[in-house]
């Protein structure tokens, strides 16, 4: 079945990762894509998308950041944090929450980050007069990815909670100040392993 992107500016970060340069993408070939970060990075109007088809190191950490991942929620605390906060989701941070920090080893995680880089292609799209245009139908085009593992949002606006439901596999999940503007579907993120909520 041929997938029909709502976002030209993804679809050509799709193709460059995939190695598709024309022809129809499918579902099958968008199976393949287990990894992306994806908004505005740098704050900047620039909106950047980060995509890899190879597994994520797991547990997941990147050690480009700050301790984003040393300090992210796992197992239970994820549903303890879900619905302490679920009347105040709309914008998500872990900021004030007791839980538990994961064990991890940083030698070993920034050994499989380093080489997990190299996997990544990288696009870069402006277009000032179209950026509220390009971000408002992004949800659409990120819930065609159900194999996706790792999913890394930055300053993005988004509906709801709801396209989470169509991603299955996902295991890991990044929102830097990303706002929603309902809470529907929060119950989506349950199946997580890890999870980083942060405000910038």
């Amino acid at each position: 079945m041929s997938i029909r992107f709502e976002n030209e500016w993804v679809e050509k970060a799709i193709r460059k990762a995939l190695g598709v340069k024309e022809g129809e993408i499918t579902e099958i070939d968008l199976d393949r894509v287990k990894y992306i970060r994806i908004g505005d990075v740098n704050r900047n109007g620039q909106l950047q998308v980060e995509v890899s088809t190879e597994e994520p190191p797991r547990p997941f950490v990147d050690t480009d950041g700050g301790d984003e991942w040393a300090c992210c929620i796992c197992g239970d605390d994820i549903r303890r944090f879900l619905e302490e906060k679920k009347d105040n989701l709309t914008q998500p941070f872990m900021f004030g929450f007791d839980y538990d920090e994961p064990d991890y080893d940083p030698d070993a995680s920034e050994q499989a980050w380093e080489e997990y880089k190299e996997s990544i292609t990288a696009e870069v799209f402006s277009d000032e007069s179209r950026y509220d245009e390009m971000l408002e139908t992004l949800y659409k085009d990120l819930a065609l990815f159900k194999k996706l593992e790792v999913l890394r949002m930055i300053y993005l606006h988004m509906p709801d909670y709801s396209f989470f439901e169509e991603m299955k596999d996902l295991r890991a999940l990044e929102l830097v100040s990303v706002e929603f503007d309902s809470t529907d579907g929060s119950e989506s993120l349950l199946g997580l392993e890890q999870l980083a909520a942060w405000l910038d």
